[in-house]
């Protein structure tokens, strides 16, 4: 079951809509690249981080389906949170938490 409060809807995620997915970047990215880039990494590292995140939302939602309380939207920055800072304790970073975003 999967539930959502956006314009971005993950079945058009799942089902690869180009025009969905694109409107995810542009949405999201910047943000995710902001993230990334007070806490020690490279536009390289937050392409990376929101590939994965993506990825793994999609698998989550094929597999065993998921529920998503808020917005896509902030699923996914979570998501892409989560990853760069386990990213960051493998690299033995020290992660700075005085960025918290709240998606609107």
């Amino acid at each position: 079951m999967v539930k959502e409060n956006s314009t971005l809807n993950i079945n058009d995620l799942i089902k690869g809509e180009p025009k969905k997915i694109k409107e995810c970047y542009n949405l999201l990215f910047p943000k995710v690249l902001s993230l990334v880039k007070l806490n020690k990494g490279s536009e390289e590292d937050a392409k990376e981080v929101f590939q994965n995140a993506i990825f793994q939302i999609i698998i989550r939602a094929k597999t065993k389906g998921i529920v998503i309380k808020s917005s896509l939207e902030g699923y996914l920055f979570i998501v892409c949170r989560n990853l760069w800072f386990q990213e960051l304790k493998k690299r033995k970073i020290e992660v700075r938490n005085d960025l918290i975003h709240n998606i609107e």
